[in-house]
């Protein structure tokens, strides 16, 4: 996985819209195919801005004429990114940005597709990290909730203002309703007014919840399962304590991950400094074996009778002295080449 490139985790589909298009038909096509953002392309099929859930918003809480051009409303010059750049360097720049989309073009910055942070997730995994993370290690413990009774207007408001791709109802401290910014989306498509609409009319009132000790690798496969972005954790009782989305397993997971990369870029270290910390003994030993043998050679220089030292297989000379072959007439390479019985005194 570490040589995947953005361009693998894309799919085929690459749905795009026109700038003289309308907010209406925007809406229609995001309702219709179920995604949460659509690319505006020029002629050429280069990116000139995005529109997402989130500007959805917008449009009923400024109250936006549908037949305006989606020209008028969109996010304009959109970061792009290439679709060669390394798989996991692409998450690291839409986190730090703070997206949830990356719009991908090739060399020549024509539009190829978008990588969503389900993408990420489904393509990360947790094979390569410890698989002991709870639900309670990355659920958000402040969700925005709201009344029961609270308009949908003022809702969508509020998911705005904080940036939040849902709001839980309550109904006392129990969950009963869970609105996102889809289900906005999906019923500003198909509806003109919205001034007496409550939250809890376009609510899903059968949102999964989830308990706060489970392996967050069984939360994930439990949303992938249902097809659901977001779990809202309960405890025993049924009372909220939180929200687990996508984002944050997302976050959890790619952190873990690259903790087990820094684990082990941290052991390789830590051998490669004992490998040099032998070396540096190694080099030490020499360098006092040397010592040792520079004194011995001059030590047995110093002895002024003739001394040699035979290897008791082959009777040679495997050390001597000056005195030793000139006091014999025999030059230092002559002396090397006998043995001890063809030594003759000159």
């Amino acid at each position: 996985m570490q040589h995947m490139t953005l361009k693998t985790i894309l799919s085929d589909a690459t749905i795009t819209l026109h700038p003289q298009q309308s907010v209406a038909q925007a809406l229609d096509v995001m309702a219709t195919h179920q995604i949460s953002s659509i690319v505006v392309v020029d002629a050429h099929k280069h990116p000139i801005g995005i529109f997402t859930e989130y500007d959805a918003l917008r449009i009923v809480t400024e109250m936006i004429d549908k037949q305006t051009p989606i020209n008028d409303v969109m996010t304009p010059e959109p970061f792009c990114i290439k679709e060669s750049i390394p798989f996991h360097d692409a998450y690291i720049i839409m986190e730090n940005k703070g997206y949830r989309h990356l719009i991908v073009t090739d060399e020549l910055g024509r539009f190829v597709g978008i990588a969503t942070e389900g993408d990420f997730l489904r393509y990360i995994g947790f094979d390569e990290i410890s698989q002991i993370k709870t639900v309670q290690e990355a659920m958000s413990e402040s969700p925005l909730v709201i009344a029961l009774d609270m308009p949908l207007m003022e809702a969508a408001n509020l998911m705005k203002e904080r940036k939040c791709e849902y709001a839980i109802i309550l109904d006392g401290i129990h969950p009963v309703g869970l609105i996102t910014e889809r289900d906005v989306l999906n019923y500003c498509a198909n509806a003109n007014h919205m001034d007496e609409m409550k939250a809890s009319n376009i609510s899903q009132n059968n949102f999964k919840v989830v308990q706060k000790n489970i392996p967050l690798q069984e939360a994930s496969a439990f949303m992938k399962e249902h097809g659901v972005h977001q779990l809202v954790v309960v405890d025993e009782d049924g009372d909220l304590l939180g929200l687990l989305g996508r984002h944050d397993i997302l976050r959890v997971v790619h952190g873990s991950y690259f903790e087990f990369l820094v684990q082990l870029i941290n052991q390789k270290n830590e051998t490669i400094d004992t490998l040099e910390a032998r070396k540096k003994e190694l080099r030490d030993e020499k360098t006092k074996a040397q010592e040792h043998v520079l004194k011995y050679k001059k030590l047995f220089e110093a002895i002024p009778d003739g001394t040699v030292l035979i290897d008791g297989k082959t009777l040679n000379a495997i050390e001597f002295n000056r005195a030793a072959h000139e006091n014999l007439g025999y030059t230092a390479e002559e002396f090397r080449k006998l043995k001890i019985s063809d030594y003759e005194v000159l």
